[in-house]
């Protein structure tokens, strides 16, 4: 496993996408507002914190169409 799908993995397993989502957004200027009291120079939006939730969010929306599509099995 990549480093990008462990962490991806990670986020699914406890519930972050959304968190990650929230916090990590544009501040108007160009710039993550996430990050902004992570580091001494901001990084470019989109970080790559939220780049790794973006592809997170992308998987959980497969799973669970893949779910919705399933055949359900029948009762007896």
């Amino acid at each position: 496993m990549n480093d990008l799908a462990e962490i991806i993995a990670f986020y699914l397993a406890n519930g972050l996408t959304g968190r990650i989502l929230a916090a990590h957004v544009d501040d108007g200027t160009g710039h993550c507002a996430g990050c902004a009291w992570q580091q001494a120079a901001q990084p470019i939006y989109p970080c790559a914190l939220r780049y790794s939730a973006e592809v997170a969010a992308a998987q959980e929306k497969q799973q669970s169409a893949r779910v919705e599509l399933s055949p359900r099995a029948e009762s007896s």
